[in-house]
């Protein structure tokens, strides 16, 4: 692919809860901790690649510990997260799970998936000649490419069923936003997201304060 005629174009927008209406649970740790203060605005963070005569590209980033793809992915426009576990819950499972209580507020993720929605149709909008456009997309697939590779070796590693489970699940989504990416390079669609470790994270590096996660 060429410089000539590529076009990208970027948004970033709030997507915090509203401590005073919202019923936050943070994602992680532990199960009912509902949060109490902001220290950083969580954000969506979106860029979008394209021609003037193709449907762009478009690919956010939440600052949430996840979503399911039923929530977001649509087509060429792709929605992952940073994975934070001090963001609200946003697959319902840090809420109060003994009581049948899910994590997620209906009303705060209703107005994060109408945000990311906006910040896509915006960052759309503000298509224009791009400069260096397989560098960035290179760097997206590259990233892409080894967190695909990492949950899907992990899915083999994990001693736990529940962390199996969750690593070849986020695996599978990982290696769909490879095959967009590649999709944009215009290379052919991940002919192996499943099959290729070599580029996997090494098992030594899944650590816990409480020690290694994988089987000794």
């Amino acid at each position: 692919m060429t410089a000539s005629g590529f076009l990208a174009g970027a948004d970033a927008r709030s997507i915090g809860p509203d401590l005073g209406g919202d019923t936050v649970f943070l994602a992680g740790f532990d199960p009912d901790r509902p949060a109490t203060s902001v220290h950083d605005e969580l954000m969506v963070r979106t860029v979008a690649f394209g021609r003037a005569d193709d449907e762009p590209v478009v690919f956010s980033v939440c600052d949430l510990v996840g979503l399911t793809r039923v929530q977001t992915d649509k087509g060429r426009r792709v929605v992952a997260c940073t994975h934070t576990h001090h963001g609200p819950d946003g697959l319902g499972f840090w809420g109060k799970p003994f009581e049948g209580v899910s994590g997620i507020d209906p009303a705060y993720l209703a107005r994060v998936r109408a945000t990311v929605a906006a910040s896509q149709e915006a960052a759309v909008a503000a298509l224009e000649p791009a400069d260096q456009p397989l560098a960035t997309l290179n760097l997206a697939y590259t990233l892409e490419d080894v967190a695909a590779q990492t949950y899907t070796s992990a899915g083999g590693l994990f001693s736990a069923a529940e962390l199996r489970e969750a690593g070849m699940s986020i695996g599978a989504v990982e290696a769909r936003h490879v095959s967009v990416l590649l999709g944009a390079l215009q290379e052919p669609a991940a002919p192996f997201p499943f099959a290729r470790t070599v580029n996997a994270v090494d098992e030594a590096a899944f650590i816990t304060p409480d020690g290694p996660v994988t089987t000794p």
